[in-house]
């Protein structure tokens, strides 16, 4: 039986650069580091949010309920910056 989608086997990896157009009361999780988040210049009730990704992932995912952003107490990466968690 022939398949016409890859089951097993290396999955290629990529760094990513995301760009998500969304509403504001929304706040936008996804894995890699928040370059910023403001207000869509075309539309009033959007925000936009750039996310970069400099590891090599095979898959990123995002996520758009209702959550909100807290800190870890103090916790850093390894580049520096504060870690953040979402929650509901």
């Amino acid at each position: 039986m022939k398949r016409g989608f890859p089951r097993h086997g290396y999955l290629d990896r990529a760094t990513f650069d995301l760009t998500f157009h969304h509403a504001k009361k929304l706040r936008h999780p996804s894995v890699g580091k928040r370059l910023s988040e403001e207000p869509d210049p075309e539309v009033k009730d959007l925000l936009v949010t750039k996310i970069s990704n400099t590891a090599a992932v095979s898959f990123v995912t995002f996520a758009l309920p209702p959550f909100e952003r807290h800190n870890a107490d103090g916790e850093m990466d390894k580049a520096g910056a504060a870690i953040q968690y979402v929650g509901v």
